[in-house]
């Protein structure tokens, strides 16, 4: 049974795309193409359902209960001097959006160059050594990739103590208890980005499961229809979890472009 269940959940590589240069027209072609090709993007969405654990359009709407409770605290403390200190969690809250979108799309990128590596190890079949370079070269993506999470997985963890911080400072707690603003609702909303920080990490432990399965790179051993299967394989692996990192990186940066509409236009303490 086990055997039958892991089989099951190997990607369909004989339909890994072959076309030499839809990597290198950007992943908005390449999201076309799934979406045009049936086969393709049934065996896609198979894998992702296989590999998400957290949705991204789910954090950001998390998020955007985060942007309300402000926008509303900000209006409440008008005149008060805790408007400075929401001005610092705006401030904070825009950055770190800024650096979820710029980040996801750093992702995406090296997806795409993972991508583009194994579709050209397929086209180098017949010269085994420069197919296993190019396979091999994925690691520094793979790498890259893991970094980037985990740098984005400390930024939550950041904003989450800044934001507590500041919510349990006196003069926060003076607020609260006057019913001024509603203290507890920021500090719910701000428990968002524990489920941001669940999707950075999911994100960290998928694409370190990429190349889990390495192949023996003795050349001489190495079977040829073994050889294109794995990359293949390995390939659709890598694509689906670059499609995966697109639709999020673009959920993100639609509800970063929504935030800074709405924020920006909030007067600064300098004009309280």
């Amino acid at each position: 049974m086990q055997l039958l269940q892991k089989m099951a959940n190997q990607p369909d590589g004989s339909i890994f795309p072959t076309q030499a240069k839809i990597y290198d027209t950007g992943f908005d072609t390449v999201h076309t193409l799934i979406l045009t090709d049936t086969v393709l993007a049934e065996e896609i969405d198979r894998l992702s359902k296989l590999n998400q654990t957290v949705c991204a359009q789910e954090i950001m709407d998390g998020l955007s209960k985060v942007a309300s409770q402000l926008k509303l605290a900000h209006h409440g403390t008008k005149g008060l001097k805790a408007n400075i200190h929401i001005l610092e969690l705006l401030c904070q809250f825009q950055s770190v959006l800024k650096e979820f979108h710029f980040n996801s799309k750093l992702i995406v990128e090296e997806s795409i160059l993972a991508c583009r590596s194994y579709q050209r190890a397929l086209l180098m079949l017949k010269n085994p050594t420069v197919a296993i370079k190019l396979i091999a070269s994925t690691s520094k993506s793979q790498e890259r990739i893991a970094t980037t999470a985990e740098k984005l997985f400390d930024s939550c963890q950041t904003i989450i103590k800044f934001s507590m911080t500041i919510l349990c400072s006196e003069i926060m707690l003076e607020l609260k208890e006057r019913r001024v603003i509603d203290v507890n609702g920021l500090e719910e909303a701000f428990k968002s980005f524990d489920q941001a920080a669940l999707l950075w990490i999911s994100i960290k432990n998928h694409c370190l499961t990429l190349n889990s399965n390495k192949i023996d790179l003795q050349v001489s051993e190495l079977n040829s229809e073994m050889l294109e299967g794995y990359i293949r394989g390995n390939g659709m692996n890598w694509l689906t979890f670059a499609h995966m990192n697109y639709i999020a990186s673009k959920a993100i940066g639609n509800f970063a472009e929504a935030v800074d509409g709405i924020l920006n236009n909030l007067p600064s303490h300098h004009h309280i």
